[in-house]
């Protein structure tokens, strides 16, 4: 970190000393800056996959909320601000048969009594992906096969309703 910050403001140069550090501890008023700013980050950044769910599913998009909840759940605990991750490409059937199993690891978590805020999403991750590997994984992986084909199936047929521009 810097010693100063160069900002220009109305094409003016000033600078200012960094306000915060790894380790600093923060006033109610600074948490609840950062948690809004948390929340908007959420927010902008998952709407992507909402649009494509809704478009996806339509009128029936509370056949899938929990599902979605669970991504969502997913996502904001491995968040970090200012880290820009790029997945690598998965096969549909895989990412669907892991966003399954990470679903049912937070429902057996939760069955269990414990609360799924006391593992981190990398220990969930790798849960599933672990799972997956295991017979009854691959019946996991069978079930998102056939989720996507219905997926799919539903799009196509939703697009050829669509009527044609012009």
């Amino acid at each position: 970190m810097t010693d100063r910050e160069e900002l220009t403001i109305q094409g003016l140069d000033f600078t200012a000393a960094p306000r915060f550090a790894e380790g600093h501890v923060l006033t109610a008023n600074e948490a609840n800056a950062l948690n809004q700013t948390f929340f908007e980050n959420l927010r902008n950044n998952f709407a992507g996959r909402v649009k494509k769910v809704k478009e996806e599913h339509g009128e029936n998009i509370e056949s899938v909320m929990d599902e979605l909840q669970g991504e969502f759940d997913t996502y904001a605990e491995a968040y970090e601000f200012g880290v820009r991750k790029t997945a690598a490409p998965k096969d549909p059937v895989t990412a669907k048969a892991l966003v399954l199993a990470k679903q049912a690891i937070r429902t057996a978590i939760q069955a269990s009594g414990a609360k799924v805020k006391d593992y981190t999403a990398e220990a969930i991750e790798e849960a599933a992906a672990n799972y997956l590997k295991t017979e009854a994984g691959a019946e996991l992986l069978e079930v998102a096969k056939a989720r996507i084909a219905e997926e799919q199936a539903a799009a196509k047929a939703a697009l050829a309703s669509l009527p044609m521009k012009g």
